[in-house]
């Protein structure tokens, strides 16, 4: 299986054809819209996302609605890694559709989609209105596994470049040799796995360093986690 999207779904398909278009679904590919009931509203919704998903090449049989346990959101998500579960074989990359639905199924969905990243899946966040037309935007899982798993040696590097942005500019690995009192080489090396999580962008080999969106927000993350260790 090349491409799984698992998308929300309520009254509307609007999202999901979106969806479907965006990621150029066809055969062999698999889509399972999660919903909490079989309301006539939301089966007119999936009947059209059907109509839709066949007419790009996406067999019948590889399009289900699953029906889930909307009490709570930890429950929708293990309605959801069940089913994935259950499939007999491993997408290669999985897309969560966040846009319609109870908001318990959006979270509870997107929970679900962490907790593929987490087990090693390749998954990316489609989240998009309801509507046939209107926002839409994207998030690669792995920023976010980025930014959880990160150690203190990281956040030392992470902490320093923002400081240092914020005083003067952009740092350049030199400068932050000299702050942290340690050899060109080992920043440069310590730069090479920031980099590869996605956490730190550079202008050339050279030049000045810059904290992506997943970086400051584990540079936010970090000083959160002081805050809350010095209250307590």
């Amino acid at each position: 299986m090349e491409q799984l999207l698992i998308s929300t779904l309520g009254f509307t398909e609007g999202h999901v054809i979106r969806a479907l278009h965006r990621y150029s679904l066809g055969p062999g590919d698999r889509v399972i819209m999660v919903s909490s009931d079989r309301a006539s509203g939301v089966l007119k919704a999936y009947q059209s996302a059907v109509a839709t998903a066949t007419t790009i090449g996406v067999r019948h049989d590889d399009i289900e609605l699953l029906a889930v346990d909307s009490s709570s959101p930890l429950r929708v998500a293990r309605d959801v890694l069940g089913r994935v579960e259950a499939l007999d074989e491993v997408p290669r990359r999985v897309i969560i559709g966040l846009g319609g639905g109870l908001r318990v199924l959006v979270v509870g969905t997107f929970i679900a989609g962490m907790l593929l990243a987490r087990s090693s899946f390749n998954v990316r966040a489609y989240i998009a209105s309801e509507a046939a037309s209107g926002e839409e935007s994207e998030l690669d899982y792995s920023e976010l596994e980025s930014v959880l798993g990160l150690g203190d040696s990281e956040l030392r590097y992470l902490t320093l470049i923002s400081r240092l942005s914020r005083e003067g500019g952009g740092p350049t690995p030199d400068d932050v040799a000299s702050q942290l009192n340690v050899s060109r080489k080992t920043v440069v090396n310590s730069l090479v796995k920031l980099k590869d999580q996605g956490l730190v962008s550079q202008a050339g080999r050279s030049g000045a360093l810059r904290l992506t969106e997943a970086g400051e927000l584990s540079v936010i993350m970090a000083r959160l986690g002081e805050k809350a260790t010095r209250k307590a």
